[in-house]
């Protein structure tokens, strides 16, 4: 469903081939939330992401729907590892 990541920017960085979540305090970036995820889920996501490569990492973050309430979500942002890879550090 359509929502809104609180408290993040998507930046375009010199280097990087695509945009990329960051942190960044009243930002926020228009998406989708996808609710019910498994474990399975997670773990396919994370195997993507390269979590265990430490390429990017999950975090918390806050999403909101609509007019709704923030509620728990995650995002993938880059690890050091990464952004030193493509020039970014």
């Amino acid at each position: 469903m359509p929502a809104r990541l609180l408290d993040f920017a998507l930046l375009r960085l010199e280097g990087f081939p695509y945009p990329t979540a960051f942190y960044s305090e009243g930002e926020m970036i228009e998406g989708l939330l996808y609710r019910a995820l498994t474990e399975e889920d997670y773990a396919r996501l994370d195997t993507y992401e390269g979590v265990g490569e430490d390429l990017y990492r999950r975090v918390e973050a806050r999403a909101a729907a609509g007019e709704g309430t923030p509620e728990l979500a995650f995002v993938y942002v880059p690890t050091e590892k990464t952004l030193k890879r493509f020039g970014a550090l």
